[in-house]
């Protein structure tokens, strides 16, 4: 069997159990809609075997919807070593570094809270409030450009930064604990980095985003509709696999490094913005630029982090001191920008809808993505 044609298959059967499990979700009416769908994809393929396979996988992601929700998994606790050397590391940067300093590091760190009201709001309203947040969008741009500025220490080969950022990923989820929004986040974070080492611009990103969504489903699929982190996650993802290089072509009077980062963060931001109106209603017209001022410069802060990780001493936390002052500098000046409107539903669906249509007609005749040959 053709290579493309598995990975059609593996997309429309994944595809259809996502489908399942949306269909018990959204509508009491599941059983009927099952059908509708199974009997759309006879009319569109004209393949009576595939046909049934399709009907047989959205029914069992309704079925395992159903199941799923009488199952109460026991609660993980990350080791107590591990939880005693997060408690000392946060002792430790408070002892290292001056008041907010050591709230921000910590919270780029350890996804600590603001002990600081006046300071969580300017991180709020600036729209810099997911840097110090354990969120999916958070985790996945920040592995996205750390894993970019690895690349350029030369005693790295390839194979040493895809295991040193798992490694760093597996090591976050342990110290941040086994909380939902922490997994999740590392599970985008290790797909990213998988697809950026091994298969680099992977023609079928679709089918990753996919294996991300089945994951999710699989933990618990009420994450997928309910979970803004979950959501948040995804489509930061989305955007850095299919925005990026297009917004990347119009950087290269950037140095490559930066034509990444910038192309990366203003990619998920795109992405993401919409569906923070729509929940939250906090729009910064100058967001985009404040995380342009300061996303570059996390791979520096998560270096340190990195090494703070391993050589818990002051003076790595003083080195990341600039940093800090400059964040927060930033920070307080484009907080005075925000002002507050949600915005409807369906108005983030005709967003979406039409960053699509763009990057279709971008990358259409190059990208195997759309082609959904089951022949």
């Amino acid at each position: 069997m053709p290579e493309l044609l598995v990975a059609n298959l593996f997309f429309v059967f994944g595809a259809a159990f996502i489908l399942g499990t949306a269909f018990v979700h959204f509508s009491q009416f599941w059983f009927l809609f099952n059908f509708l769908f199974a009997l759309l994809f006879y009319l569109k393929f004209k393949n009576l075997k595939y046909s049934i396979l399709f009907l047989l996988f959205i029914f069992l992601g309704s079925f395992y919807y159903l199941l799923r929700q009488e199952i109460i998994l026991p609660k993980i606790q990350p080791p107590i070593f591990i939880q005693n050397y997060r408690n000392f590391l946060e002792e430790k940067i408070k002892q290292s570094l001056p008041f907010p300093h050591e709230n921000l590091f910590r919270g780029i760190f350890l996804g600590s809270k603001f002990d600081d009201k006046e300071v969580k709001e300017n991180f709020i309203n600036s729209g810099l409030i997911h840097i110090t947040a354990v969120s999916g969008q958070n985790l996945t741009i920040m592995f996205s450009i750390f894993y970019e500025a690895l690349k350029y220490i030369p005693i790295l080969t390839p194979n040493l930064i895809f295991y040193f950022s798992s490694f760093l990923i597996v090591f976050f989820i342990l110290l941040m604990g086994f909380e939902g929004n922490v997994l999740r986040a590392g599970i985008m974070g290790f797909l990213l980095i998988l697809v950026k080492n091994k298969f680099g611009r992977l023609p079928l990103r679709r089918n990753i985003l996919l294996f991300a969504l089945i994951l999710f489903s699989l933990i618990n699929p009420k994450f997928i509709f309910q979970d803004i982190g979950t959501q948040l996650s995804f489509l930061a993802i989305t955007g850095i696999f299919y925005l990026a290089p297009l917004i990347e072509k119009k950087l290269k009077f950037l140095p490559k490094f930066f034509q990444k980062t910038f192309s990366e963060t203003l990619a998920a931001q795109i992405f993401t913005y919409p569906l923070i109106l729509y929940y939250f209603g906090n729009f910064n017209f100058f967001s985009l630029i404040s995380n342009l001022f300061v996303l570059p410069i996390i791979p520096y802060v998560m270096t340190l982090v990195s090494l703070f990780l391993f050589f818990p001493i002051k003076y790595l936390a003083w080195l990341s001191l600039p940093f800090l002052i400059y964040v927060l500098f930033v920070a307080k000046i484009f907080s005075s920008f925000v002002i507050y409107f949600k915005i409807p539903l369906i108005l983030v669906f005709a967003i979406y809808f039409l960053i699509f249509i763009e990057i279709y007609y971008q990358i259409k005749d190059e990208a195997v993505d759309f082609r959904l040959d089951l022949s």
